[in-house]
């Protein structure tokens, strides 16, 4: 897995590479964007679990997610904290798609954030009724924003400077007028 780190417009700093794994490790959520076979994307939120270098998530083979990750195996991860320190992962992968003997990963994805029992309930009774699956994410490369390193986002606002080369004030014809 690789990190992007030459960019050419104003960004927050990446998170440190050491910091990384356990960021990942706190994920319970995450955005998973496929391609719709007309190529658009479909993005949506699933409660995910990391482990030696993967994600993982559980679905139905039914669901719209799944069928486009077996025509496609390209995937765009979104894992992001909402409160300070604000920081972002965008994590662009392949998966791998696993049928058989699932319950268990499901179990386990499910109980970072429920009790196990719970979990293996819930599990067991989607079985029944559906295809389940587990969907792998090996990363191949990563881009991650950390807002809580010091860079553009603490300078005024009238004076962040914009991708054109003119602050903000500057780009609405005004000094006072903010985004």
């Amino acid at each position: 897995m690789r990190e992007e780190k030459d960019v050419s417009y104003p960004q927050k700093p990446p998170l440190p590479a050491a910091e990384m794994e356990s960021f990942f490790l706190r994920q319970t959520i995450g955005v998973v964007c496929s391609h719709n076979s007309d190529e658009t994307i479909h993005a949506v939120p699933v409660q995910l679990a990391y482990r030696d270098g993967a994600f993982f998530f559980g679905t139905q083979g039914e669901s719209r997610k799944a069928r486009n990750l077996m025509r496609n195996q390209d995937v765009t991860l979104l894992l992001d904290e909402r409160s300070k320190p604000y920081r972002s992962v965008t994590v662009y992968g392949h998966a791998e798609i696993e049928r058989h003997n699932v319950e268990d990963t499901r179990v386990w994805v499910l109980s970072t954030t429920t009790p196990v029992h719970v979990a293996r309930d819930f599990v067991r009774r989607m079985d029944k009724e559906f295809d389940s699956l587990v969907v792998r994410v090996w990363p191949k490369k990563v881009v991650s924003v950390d807002y809580s390193k010091t860079g553009f986002i603490e300078q005024p606002r009238e004076r962040q400077w914009v991708a054109s080369g003119r602050s903000v004030g500057e780009r609405h014809g005004t000094k006072e007028r903010t985004l």
